[in-house]
């Protein structure tokens, strides 16, 4: 029997930057809350099941609005079936990431970084180049 198989293209128009901070998410996003960015909010954990029957939970925070998406994402995943434990493991040494999509043509990402920059309680912050990651369609969400 001949099989059809469906090939979306991925779209990987977004900013990503990767966040090392000691603290816990709530924490952190109450801090970029500070900010006149940002107004994020807990959501419901993203659940991504694999053919092999595994799955992977990540917790994450979302900031809406009419021309922006921003997810603050937390690298370590909730479940201890994860075969790694993270998000993107090829990039472990950061505690979150944080996905910036916009519809806005003049998006000022290097203001936001600066932004960011400010939290003293954030201990590294990269702009990270998303060709350039594995596992990147964990992302995608």
């Amino acid at each position: 029997m001949k099989r059809n198989r469906l090939i979306s293209p991925e779209n990987y128009d977004f900013a990503l930057l990767g966040i090392v901070v000691r603290m816990k998410e709530y924490s952190l996003a109450w801090h970029l809350n500070l900010s006149p960015f940002f107004n994020f909010s807990k959501s419901e954990d993203i659940r991504i099941a694999y053919l092999d029957h595994s799955e992977i939970q990540i917790s994450n925070y979302i900031c809406k609005s009419d021309q922006h998406i921003y997810t603050l994402l937390k690298n370590k995943l909730n479940t201890e079936e994860s075969v790694n434990g993270f998000l993107l493991p090829e990039l472990s040494h950061f505690d979150f990431f944080l996905k910036l999509q916009s519809d806005v043509d003049n998006f000022n990402l290097e203001e936001i970084i600066d932004v960011i920059k400010k939290i003293d309680k954030i201990e590294y912050l990269a702009s990270l180049d998303i060709n350039k990651i594995k596992n990147k369609e964990n992302v995608l969400h």
